[in-house]
């Protein structure tokens, strides 16, 4: 986290009481300065932007998203952006091209996964024989993507399957290759993995987790 985002942060929890309260942040700032690295890494999530249904990314200015994101003194700035699923609402043609129009504009590195809503619904022959060939061909064709810098190794995983019209699974496959990129990348690199489907059940009901859940997580602690 940067230097300008923990003042905000400190700013947004005192509220009034900040200004009678600076020696309390001038210490806490200090700590944070020998505590943070030279270099910290922002990672941005996105999910379920379901393009091609009534309220969408598509409909929002992109520039400003843009301009919000890399512009300016308080920019994220961004090492990798990850966006974990459902890009569009039905897995339509015209969705993923729309999808695609935006990702390519982000000026930075980016991990892409599937999920429930990026396999077609109503195409049943496409849904059991192709799921993800529109996937492949207009947004990423690497179902296993790895980001990996000096800082951060971010892995993802497909979680999205034809007879799952909801929920997701991790295949044994995919639970190997974990293992083998985890075990590979060394320890002081903070690790990342993103997927459509959670691991462990979100606080508010009612989702369920990703089929195998147990024995990924063996592998991920």
């Amino acid at each position: 986290m940067k230097r300008v985002f923990f003042e905000l942060l400190w700013r947004g929890l005192r509220g009034a009481e900040a200004p009678a309260r600076m020696a309390e942040y001038e210490a806490g700032a200090f700590a944070f300065d020998i505590l943070s690295p030279p270099k910290a890494q922002t990672v941005l999530r996105y999910w379920d932007w379901s393009i091609g249904g009534s309220s969408t990314l598509a409909s929002y200015d992109v520039n400003s998203i843009a301009a919000d994101i890399y512009g300016g003194g308080t920019s994220l700035d961004p090492a990798l952006v990850a966006v974990s699923g459902d890009v569009t609402q039905r897995a339509r043609r015209r969705q993923f091209l729309a999808a695609r129009a935006f990702l390519v504009r982000i000026p930075c590195p980016r991990i892409v996964v599937p999920g429930n809503h990026d396999i077609p619904l109503y195409d049943p022959v496409r849904r059991f024989l192709l799921p993800l060939h529109r996937w492949r061909r207009y947004i990423a064709a690497d179902m296993d993507p790895l980001y990996l810098d000096d800082e951060v190794a971010v892995l993802g995983v497909n979680t999205a399957r034809s007879l799952a019209f909801v929920n997701g699974r991790i295949s044994d496959r995919q639970i190997a290759l974990l293992r083998r990129r985890l075990c590979s990348i060394p320890d002081h690199i903070f690790k990342i993995v993103v997927t459509h489907h959670p691991f462990i059940p979100p606080p508010i009901p009612p989702y369920a987790i990703v089929g195998r859940a147990a024995k990924a997580l063996a592998v991920l602690e």
